[in-house]
């Protein structure tokens, strides 16, 4: 697999790999290097999961031997019905070759079934480990923050993606149902991320103290 743009789509794509990995028996590798919208932090220098890493000429390699890519079963040049599919995975692998999105979630969503999946998906969250220094900075975050009051997450992602392809899945945030959550229960609080100032400090000023945000450098 070769993981792209920020860390949460590398993350989409690694557990997506190596929940297929671990499903049908095969040895997991990444390519993991810098590109938009990432600096030259190591997978290593954030967990402590060891996966075996790839150089790009060992990657070309994989691709020059025929393993399929994923991405031909997404963009059709690939007719290999689902049963193939399945089959060309437990003998050949397969090269996340695209690799911002959920792969698993793209097969499904192709009519291609993968059994017991949903349970495996979530112990490979359980077992990311973070590496000591930022897992001591999140659990101070949590002890702080989180402890003994009922908190909401949200994103609300603004940026490129208001005027990228997929704007349409962006759809504007309303303050109705945050007020309708406050009403119905009084404590809540809202863990807000988002890439956008103007929206941070729109809610700050409507909700005070209400909105928990990790600090940006």
């Amino acid at each position: 697999m070769r993981p792209t743009f920020g860390l949460a789509n590398r993350l989409w794509a690694v557990t997506s790999a190596w929940l297929l990995a671990r499903r049908f028996q095969l040895p997991l590798a990444m390519l993991w290097q810098p590109g938009d919208s990432w600096d030259n932090h190591q997978w290593s220098d954030l967990f402590q999961n060891e996966i075996e890493t790839l150089d790009n000429s060992e990657y070309e390699a994989a691709m020059a031997e025929g393993v399929p890519l994923a991405s031909d079963w997404f963009n059709g040049t690939s007719q290999d019905d689902p049963e193939t599919v399945i089959r060309r995975i437990r003998e050949e692998g397969v090269i996340h070759d695209n690799g911002y999105y959920d792969l698993y979630s793209r097969l499904r969503n192709r009519g291609i079934r993968i059994r017991r999946c949903r349970r495996l998906r979530r112990k490979i969250y359980r077992e990311l480990r973070p590496i000591p220094s930022i897992a001591k900075e999140v659990d101070e975050f949590v002890a702080r923050n989180f402890r003994k009051r009922q908190v909401i997450g949200l994103h609300i992602r603004r940026g490129d993606a208001m005027s990228g392809p997929h704007r349409e899945q962006y759809a504007p945030s309303t303050d109705a149902a945050f007020d309708r959550v406050i009403e119905e229960r009084p404590g809540t609080h809202f863990y807000l991320s988002t890439d956008d100032s103007k929206t941070e400090r729109r809610f700050r000023e409507r909700y005070g103290d209400r909105i928990v945000t990790h600090l940006k450098e």
